[in-house]
């Protein structure tokens, strides 16, 4: 079977778009650094899950989901938290050998050390409320009990 000049042409078109699709994830990521950097944080996050979406074998990927938690994080959306959690839970789950990840895994268990927190102290305000009624009830009590002066 011989080679014509069509069947190079259509070899050779697939490898430019390979070297265009090498090239392109770099652009993507730079918009989105280029946004965190500037303190966009709800664009670097578009950004970010955009650049994740269309390049599945980019290798700034372990850096985009890092940042991306980030993005979320400093957005200023306390809704985005799941999100920041689940950026980073991926990272670790799909880059196990990132440089990320140590930082990733200790964000994460600041998190949950800061929500335990936040239990223990709604715990305790509970039971400080708990106990303010308790007292006014046993003043109320002693006010009852004591004969009246106008007696």
């Amino acid at each position: 079977m011989a080679i014509t000049p069509t069947d190079i042409h259509v070899t050779a078109k697939p490898a430019e778009e390979q070297r265009q699709e090498a090239a392109a994830p770099s652009g993507f990521f730079i918009e989105a650094e280029r946004n965190f950097e500037a303190g966009n944080y709800r664009q670097a996050a578009q950004s970010f899950e955009k650049f994740l979406n269309t390049f599945s074998n980019a290798p700034e990927r372990d850096r985009a989901l890092f940042n991306l938690g980030f993005s979320l994080a400093l957005s200023g959306d306390d809704r985005n938290l799941l999100q920041t959690e689940a950026a980073l839970n991926r990272l670790i789950a799909e880059f196990p050998k990132s440089p990320y990840r140590r930082q990733a895994e200790w964000i994460l268990a600041m998190k949950t050390q800061i929500e335990r927190l936040q239990a223990d102290v709604r715990e305790r305000d509970e039971r400080i409320r708990q106990l303010s009624d308790e007292l006014r009830k046993l003043k109320s009590i002693d006010l009852d009990r004591r004969p009246s002066r106008l007696e």
